[in-house]
């Protein structure tokens, strides 16, 4: 079986072998990232040379593609001579360089203009992103055929909250440890959703930011895996620290509030199929079959039960430093041993371990011998350095 990795975006929950790009040894520099503008932009659009009115409400919602190409809709709307008036365009244009060039299209719906005024504006502009703390801010001139033009100034909010939720990647229990992976929990953690892609490991290096959104541990940067606007999964950085740590988010948004985690030396925890997050992922070591109920995963790959004396592999997090040391912050090229001992219960009955090590990032792989047990679901519990993982995982046994 190769040392490499398949996670679920979103939960590091795994289905399907481990075989994507946590494999690479090597890959291409990462281009740099604008932010994304994707989202609800408020505020006023000004027309210095209307004789009825020289300021407007305007709204823009945006949808921007990997490619940079704009899509969405410009709201204008006014209140005058105790009348509202309002007109909806579809919108096309294209970000680069923090610079928003747009063209509005067809006219979606709305109201004739105020008494005297030929007909809304049909604008096209030119509006440059500067970011703050808690917002952003495109802002521009316009111009339109027949109309004298003026300048948009539109915010929107970019304060980051993680509301206390960073928890083990596998386990989603409280507590972290070094090279272990966790989930933090929010809302605007991030204006784009993706997992990390070949083109953001340099030399092998294990991406700190994706598409400018960043962690901290401790001060330490962590390794990004996946980012959305209310997830974020990522693998803590080496750090001797134990106890109390900060955790933050930093996008170019801006930064959110830091959440207290307790880090531990030891954070053991199973990955689970993602079905019902009970089931442990295990897979006969020899024959490389899914280990869990017939049927647990549909016509995704077919399961049974594990039976008594068969080598039977499952993977972890938070099993700790190895022996020899891995390269920190690197793709894992070599397979290498617990440097702790790590013991392991299945329904309560001591199990025989042949291996437990660490074949990709925050990834631990243990290799054991089923023990004769009654047919039924049985408790799957590691120890390692005295610290138990959670005893409601289980393996179905035959």
């Amino acid at each position: 079986m190769a040392g490499c990795a398949a996670m679920k975006k979103g939960t590091i929950s795994m289905l399907v072998r481990w075989v994507v790009f946590l494999c690479v040894a090597a890959a291409l520099p990462l281009a740099a990232q604008s932010p994304n503008i994707t989202g609800t932009w408020t505020g006023q659009t000004t027309e210095p040379a209307n004789p009825l009115k020289t300021v407007f409400g305007f709204e823009m919602d945006l949808i921007e593609a990997a490619s940079g190409a704009v899509t969405g809709t410009t709201l204008v709307s006014a209140d005058y001579n105790g009348s509202h008036y309002f007109a909806l365009f579809s919108l096309t244009g294209q970000f680069a360089n923090g610079v928003l060039t747009f063209q509005d299209g067809a006219f979606l719906s709305g109201t004739p203009p105020p008494a005297g005024v030929p007909g809304w504006c049909d604008i096209s502009g030119i509006v440059a992103l500067t970011t703050g703390t808690n917002s952003s801010t495109l802002s521009g001139p316009w111009q339109a055929p027949g109309c004298p033009g003026g300048v948009i100034t539109v915010t929107r909010a970019t304060s980051l909250q993680t509301t206390g939720a960073v928890v083990n990647g596998a386990s989603f229990q409280d507590g972290l440890c070094s090279d272990a992976w966790i989930t933090i929990r929010g809302s605007n953690l991030a204006f784009t959703s993706r997992t990390w892609q070949l083109a953001d490991f340099v030399n092998g290096a294990l991406p700190t930011s994706l598409d400018g959104v960043r962690v901290t541990i401790n001060g330490r940067a962590a390794y990004v895996y996946y980012i959305s606007p209310g997830q974020i999964n990522a693998l803590a950085p080496p750090d001797g620290a134990t106890g109390p740590v900060l955790v933050q988010v930093f996008s170019p948004q801006g930064s959110s509030n830091t959440v207290t985690v307790n880090k531990q030396i030891y954070a053991p925890a199973l990955f689970t199929y993602s079905q019902n997050q009970k089931y442990a992922v295990a897979e006969d070591a020899l024959t490389y079959a899914y280990l869990a109920p017939a049927g647990l995963l549909g016509n995704a790959a077919v399961t049974r039960p594990a039976m008594a004396g068969e080598n039977v592999t499952i993977y972890a997090t938070g099993l700790g430093q190895t022996n020899p040391p891995f390269a920190e912050g690197q793709v894992i090229q070599v397979a290498q041993p617990v440097a702790a001992s790590v013991q392991l219960l299945v329904g309560n009955v001591s199990a025989k371990v042949l291996f437990a090590g660490i074949i990709a990032p925050g990834l631990y792989q243990i290799n054991f011998v089923v023990p004769n047990l009654p047919k039924g679901d049985a408790a799957v519990v590691i120890n390692v350095g005295g610290v138990a993982s959670s005893n409601q995982i289980f393996l179905a046994i035959q």
